[in-house]
């Protein structure tokens, strides 16, 4: 592959049962969701931390849990089908990024974004110095296009009320039970900026932060409602960045979230 490097980055089973899987990894494993297509409660598909991706079928004729194919991050994902040429593997309909090798396993190519630097995944004895120790990062220390996930956060009735009380926001569809459960919502459903407030809380918990500072703004879109027992988890990504015009050691950084 002329010197680029590639590494596992999920493992995609198809499953009939993915509410199944989906508590068996999350309650036995610790495993939490990363992603999902669809909905929470109806999911097509469920990523999880960790790199497993759940595919629902329930009509698949196969063994529960089949092995779908293996998806690659590479570092040149060109490079890569230019060097797969000379085994017998063969394109599959998805796409020229997807092959089918010889005993039949599908491998699905996927390219690396330039900031998330295939080698440094593949750089063990800097995992595990991360392990021992996160350092808080200065503004200059990160790159447009860095992205993290923050650590789960398991929504329950008492916090909901917590919150209510703290902010004084008693609306019935986020305290009263029979009133929320005849309402559209169903249930009862959390403040939204309790969201808001979970949100950049499970930042400041993630393995990539920065030094305290200041926030300078807010634009956030509640898409959803957040219920009881909903799992949570922020994913980020370092947007536009530039120095502070009026503090010339410091600077701006524009985070995007999920």
């Amino acid at each position: 592959m002329n010197g680029s490097k590639a590494y596992l980055e999920h493992v995609a089973i198809w499953v009939k049962d993915i509410h199944w899987h989906i508590r068996f990894f999350e309650e036995v494993l610790g495993m939490t969701m990363r992603e999902v297509d669809g909905t929470v409660e109806e999911p097509r598909q469920y990523w999880t931390l960790g790199g497993l991706q759940f595919i629902h079928n329930p009509n698949h004729d196969g063994p529960e849990g089949r092995l779908g194919h293996l998806g690659v991050m590479c570092e040149d994902m060109e490079a890569a089908l230019a060097a797969a040429q000379r085994y017998d593997v063969s394109e599959m309909p998805q796409g020229r990024n997807w092959l089918r090798l010889p005993d039949g396993l599908a491998v699905e190519l996927i390219q690396a974004r330039p900031a998330s630097c295939v080698a440094r995944a593949l750089d063990i004895t800097r995992v595990r110095r991360c392990e021992m120790t996160i350092v808080d990062k200065y503004w200059d220390d990160a790159n447009e296009g860095d992205e993290c996930v923050s650590p789960a956060y398991t929504v329950t009735k008492e916090r909901i009320l917590a919150y209510a009380d703290l902010t004084g926001d008693h609306t019935p569809v986020h305290v009263d039970e029979d009133y929320a459960n005849a309402s559209h919502f169903g249930s009862i459903v959390a403040h939204g900026l309790f969201g808001l407030s979970i949100a950049d809380g499970l930042k400041t918990q993630s393995e990539y932060r920065f030094l305290p500072g200041m926030s300078l703004g807010w634009t956030w879109d509640f898409n959803l409602p957040i219920k009881v027992n909903d799992v949570l988890h922020v994913k980020f990504r370092v947007g536009a960045m530039r120095a502070s015009k009026s503090r010339p050691d410091w600077g701006i950084v524009v985070l995007r979230r999920t």
